[in-house]
């Protein structure tokens, strides 16, 4: 049975941790949370992830050190991992993600992959942008990627 404990982001989003005591299995956000579950105890690995993203959202943490067993296909899980080479304050296209999988041409598949991590924050998909240098898309809204980047030192326009 996995472990499940929420924290409240700077940009009022709440996340939900999960983990299976070895690993951490999802970073997700919650829509219309209420304040009950943000009080609930976490296992040790939860509140060590806890504690690892406070500090990242605090402008203390530059890379995350939490053991992580995401569900994916192969190719999901070889984006992700590809995700997790992006350096803090760097970011890089859909298309270059899919040239780094072997995958020329195939910046779509990549975005699909990219959409469906199931670790975010940790598993830095916020870090992927569209070619034309806007922001392109992120679950559930894109002032949350905007806010992750911010929190790195870049900073988007987003054209409207």
């Amino acid at each position: 049975m996995d472990n499940i404990c929420y924290m409240k982001t700077p940009f009022d989003a709440v996340l939900k941790i999960t983990d299976d005591g070895e690993n951490i299995r999802t970073v997700s956000y919650v829509m219309n949370a209420c304040g009950c579950c943000l009080g609930a105890l976490a296992s040790p690995l939860g509140n060590e992830a806890k504690r690892q993203l406070s500090e990242y959202f605090n402008g203390m943490r530059k890379s995350f050190d939490l053991p992580l067993k995401p569900h994916g296909t192969e190719f999901q899980r070889k984006i992700w991992s590809i995700l997790c080479d992006i350096p803090y304050g760097e970011t890089v296209s859909y298309r270059h993600i899919a040239e780094l999988a072997g995958i020329p041409g195939g910046s779509r598949a990549a975005g699909q992959a990219n959409r469906k991590n199931p670790i975010a924050v940790v598993i830095p998909c916020h870090r992927v942008i569209s070619s034309d240098g806007s922001p392109g898309g992120y679950t559930p809204d894109i002032n949350y990627k905007l806010a992750l980047l911010e929190i790195e030192g870049v900073f988007l326009q987003v054209h409207k």
